[in-house]
């Protein structure tokens, strides 16, 4: 594990983009054992298992720094070279033991050019990475700023000047290319690592949620469908695997979760072991989830509530094959998740869904309905977003591709 710090003009509580980013990445490292420090001018300890400490004159809007700023603007140095060996000697002292420092804005924004100049100098002997999230020479509306200043002259040339041994970060590729005209540096010396959300936090779902989709891999997986009903008969459990495997014969990635245990009442068990060969017929182990067999202790697995909605939160169908049905509940949450469901055109189900719902006969085959419900799924514009944005943007997974391989644990 490493010893890790990072700075900012300010940090959360105060809210920000990049106050967002940076919480984002110090509960991320803490949660992986390392040891965190978080430096800024404004803000508090927000996690009790990091170190905080607070400058001052680390803050962009301190009434120091502010001064410094605007005699720079009149070529007046003497308070800036004042302020960066404070700052510089500050720092020192705090990142004694510290192996890696993250660097949050400041190298290529110029609202505390001490700052930026006394991390220049520590960055010749200690390993920084520099986070580009702006640049004034990204953004036309600082013209009027880069024209009230001398951009050639120390510390504002700073803002383009590339240390050799530093690694530089970009939030996108456009970005990056950005970069590489600001710097004048190799396409290989920025990295690209995306924003993302806390997805779990976002949409609230259930920790017991994280521990499933890690432990059937559902963020490796394509679509996921969401079956959730008993192992009855007449919910002609048969006629949904069947379609997954159908999607997968006919090359789409998706898993069906299956959330509820054998029926207790009505030879269950007997249903449960004919589904779970058929399974094994079509080669779609891993493709066919039942939750009634995760790991729980003793009996079937439970689906609560709160595991439920948030099932239905992380799907990007339901699946309803039922040749009988009295209601037809599923329909009515899937509606409310607001997901495309694809179901058997039985009358109470058509009485229910109407022209809201994508219906299939029962005499269809499951390659011609597996060939529907992939059509549909490729052309709804939101799903595919989400689909993506799940499985691409949220935090845990941005950091554990694209942070660690940086800070090389």
């Amino acid at each position: 594990m490493k010893n890790i710090a990072f700075i900012h003009y300010s940090s959360p509580p105060v809210i920000g983009g990049v106050e967002f980013v940076m919480e984002a990445q110090v509960r991320f490292l803490a949660s992986r054992g390392h040891k965190i420090k978080v430096i800024s001018g404004k803000g508090k300890r927000f996690l009790p298992e990091m170190d905080f400490t607070c400058i001052p004159e680390v803050y962009s809007l301190n009434q120091v720094n502010t001064k410094v700023q605007e005699e720079l603007k009149e070529r007046k140095t003497d308070s800036f070279l004042s302020l960066k060996s404070y700052l510089r000697e500050k720092l020192e002292e705090e990142l004694k033991g510290f192996d890696v420092v993250i660097a949050h804005n400041f190298f290529t924004m110029p609202f505390n050019m001490a700052l930026t100049a006394a991390c220049h100098e520590l960055a010749m002997e200690k390993e920084f990475i520099v986070w580009i999230h702006d640049s004034p020479y990204f953004d036309p509306s600082y013209s009027d700023f880069l024209d009230s200043i001398d951009q050639e002259s120390h510390p504002w040339n700073l803002l383009r000047r590339a240390l050799p041994e530093t690694t530089y970060v970009a939030l996108t590729e456009a970005r990056r290319k950005k970069a590489i005209e600001l710097l004048g540096i190799p396409k290989e010396k920025i990295k690209i690592v995306p924003n993302g959300i806390d997805i779990f936090r976002l949409l609230n779902l259930c920790d017991e949620l994280r521990k499933i989709a890690e432990y059937y891999s559902l963020w490796e997986k394509g679509w996921i469908g969401i079956f959730p009903a008993r192992l009855i008969s007449r919910k002609n459990v048969e006629l949904a695997i069947k379609i997954i495997a159908e999607m997968k014969r006919q090359g789409t990635d998706s898993i069906l979760i299956i959330t509820g245990p054998p029926d207790a009442h009505r030879e269950g068990e007997e249903y449960f072991y004919c589904l779970k060969n058929l399974v094994e017929e079509k080669k779609v182990e891993d493709r066919i989830v039942f939750l009634a067999k995760y790991p729980s202790g003793d009996g079937y697995f439970k689906v609560g509530f709160n595991l439920l909605r948030s099932l239905y939160l992380i799907s990007d169908f339901l699946l309803i094959t039922s040749f009988q049905e009295g209601f037809g509940i599923p329909l009515l949450e899937g509606a409310i998740f607001k997901l495309p469901v694809f179901c058997s055109d039985i009358p109470p189900l058509r009485e229910i869904g109407k022209e809201g719902v994508y219906f299939f006969s029962l005499k269809e085959s499951p390659e011609k309905i597996a060939q529907r419900i992939i059509k549909i799924l490729k052309t709804l514009k939101p799903l595919n977003l989400f689909h993506k944005v799940l499985r691409t943007y949220d935090w845990e997974r941005v950091l554990k591709t694209h942070l660690i391989p940086l800070i090389r644990e």
